[in-house]
């Protein structure tokens, strides 16, 4: 596929930039402030936890309902591994947990990963209640999100957060291996960390202050508008840190990775900074790259926070780290500040993300990129599509078959179907409707419906809604068949079959054995003299197409102005005749 083109129109695409600013305290929204101790010998965690929850959910509410996900790894049947349990516990399985110590309201704990806070009295629209609950970590030395592994400890998916209240609801979603089985809303926080003063700490956030008392040391962090609060820990961490613009890109890695910590800072920035043009600025002040340990997942996103998997660290297999660090880099964009409920539109966030690394290698690598969609994005789908998987990409997290469906689904088609949205609109257009959605859903929640809702209104009447809603909905994809083509000897018409509701580039082949492109149009006004002899349907195969042998069709030798000629000689020569036999007929009488 020649797609290197595509590189101009993203660079020399000028889009205003949206007005994205981090929202600052005060607003209306949850605030934590946490006051945690970290003991890295014993690999637990003390914390006092204050939530002032705001109501934004427009109901009264009787109770506040939190995660409680670090209970899951209390038991091999909870534990949520993406691989064998012996190879995310290779010193053998050991339990992790979370215990309440206290609470200044009643609760209870359900199912082990909700813990529900019963108000003293209800909770109207708009307004808050404070508690406090006090509760002890214990880290499991495992290859997870949350776990310690030689020497690294990484805290994601830890600290307690409101679940989401919606449509009267709470989403209490239970904690699956698959996936990213998380939905949150923004929130302020206000972080005191002690730990061990000869390990260093990568966090959301940005680190305030430091202090020192012997052999430990207390960080404080704030984080403005941030859907989760993440950490990672070791004594091992090697710190480079590259400038993206106003933002400080900190890369945390191991000194057996090398140059490699500081080529994943300047991949972040580079990634960054790109991202920027594209969609919108970033809020914040700082992200952090961290080496963690995660068991199978290549990178894990928090917001201002990646979590990069240890194996991948390898200067020999460079090029699928920066995919990793891009991919991830381009989650503080699409989950971290326009958020989506990663279960029920399980395709969103990791299609968007796709996609956008897509444009990442097209713009900053033209012309080298081609493995990326061949291989990786389009590769993939068409080997698993040949296994017969279900092949419908809109489902909740939990529907989708299994763990691969899921993968193949989110990871590969999702970014191909949105490829062919930019191929119908344009990659301009495109690059603008995105911008639009990061403007406008920035610190809120994105969804499917509001997505091919601002897409109808942004496009009405051109059918490029209901285009996505049938990808999104139905098995299998769009094709373009080659029906038929005129040529009246001037202008040739090409009139295709097709459900793809854009018309795609056109090549015609001469008699002479040139050939002439065309695009967004049907008709084409050939040169004198040309003489067309077939066509190809979408010849550089930008779309995806249910099948791709039936692009290709003959145009019919109309040798309309041939005939024209010699109807005029054939009437020149009645005409001849005629006078001829009228003579005659006169002599005679």
């Amino acid at each position: 596929m020649h797609r290197a083109h595509v590189a101009a129109l993203v660079l020399c695409c000028l889009l205003i930039p949206s007005v994205i600013v981090a929202e600052q305290e005060g607003q209306d929204m949850t605030s934590h402030e946490i006051v945690m101790a970290i003991d890295v010998q014993t690999r637990t965690i003390s914390s006092t936890h204050t939530i002032i929850y705001y109501n934004k959910s427009g109901a009264v509410l009787e109770e506040v309902l939190l995660t409680w996900y670090p209970q899951a790894y209390a038991s091999p049947e909870t534990v949520p591994v993406l691989v064998p349990l012996a190879e995310s516990y290779p010193a053998g399985f050991q339990p992790g947990g979370i215990t309440l110590i206290t609470c200044t309201l009643p609760y209870e704990i359900v199912d082990d990963t909700v813990l529900t806070i019963f108000l003293d009295s209800p909770l109207v629209p708009d307004s808050t209640v404070s508690f406090t609950i006090h509760y002890e970590i214990v880290i499991p030395e495992t290859l997870n999100r949350m776990g310690y592994h030689d020497g690294i400890i990484a805290l994601g998916n830890t600290i307690p957060i409101p679940y989401v209240f919606e449509e009267g609801i709470w989403k209490t979603y239970p904690y699956l291996s698959r996936g990213d089985p998380f939905y949150s809303e923004c929130a302020n926080w206000d972080l005191s960390v002690a730990i061990d003063a000869s390990w260093t700490l990568g966090a959301t956030g940005s680190i305030t202050s430091e202090e020192s008392d012997g052999d430990m040391k207390t960080y404080h962090i704030a984080a403005r508008s941030v859907r989760d609060m993440a950490l990672a820990l070791s004594p091992r961490y090697v710190e480079h840190i590259v400038m993206a613009g106003d933002t400080a890109v900190r890369s945390l890695s191991l000194p057996e990775h090398g140059t490699m910590g500081r080529t994943v800072a300047e991949w972040t920035a580079a990634a960054v900074m790109l991202f920027e043009t594209l969609f919108g600025p970033y809020p914040y002040q700082d992200l952090t790259v961290a080496a963690v340990h995660l068991g199978g997942a290549a990178g894990m996103e928090y917001p201002q926070i990646l979590f990069i998997d240890v194996p991948y660290y390898d200067e020999s297999n460079s090029s699928m780290l920066e995919t990793i660090i891009v991919h991830e880099t381009a989650h503080q964009w699409w989950y971290g500040v326009v958020g989506t409920d990663q279960v029920a539109d399980a395709w969103l966030d990791e299609a968007l993300v796709q996609h956008a690394t897509l444009l990442y290698y097209e713009t900053r690598y033209a012309g080298e990129h081609t493995p990326f969609y061949e291989s990786y994005l389009r590769g993939v789908y068409q080997r698993e599509q040949d296994r017969g998987l279900e092949d419908i990409l809109h489902r909740p997290l939990d529907a989708y078959p299994s763990s691969r469906d899921q993968i193949v689904m989110a990871y590969h088609k999702g970014p191909l179907v949105l490829d062919m949205i930019r191929w119908c609109i344009g990659t301009e257009e495109y690059l603008a409707f995105l911008s639009s959605i990061y403007a406008t859903f920035a610190f809120q929640t994105l969804t499917t419906t509001s997505l091919l809702d601002l897409m109808e209104t942004s496009y009405p009447g051109q059918g490029v809604a209901t285009f996505l809603d049938s990808l999104l909905t139905e098995s299998g994809l769009p094709d373009f068949a080659a029906d038929k083509a005129e040529w009246d000897g001037a202008t040739l018409h090409i009139m295709p079959v097709s459900d793809i509701p854009c018309p795609c580039d056109v090549e015609v082949t001469l008699r002479d054995g040139s050939s002439v492109c065309f695009s967004n149009t049907y008709t084409l006004a050939l040169p004198s003299g040309s003489v067309p002899v077939s066509y190809e349907l979408d010849p550089r195969d930008v779309f995806v197409e249910a099948d791709e042998t039936n692009n290709v069709g003959t145009i019919p030798e109309k040798k309309t102005g041939e005939w024209n000629g010699a109807a005029i000689a054939i009437g020149v020569a009645l005409g001849v005749a005629f006078i001829f036999a009228a003579r005659r007929s006169s002599r005679e009488r």
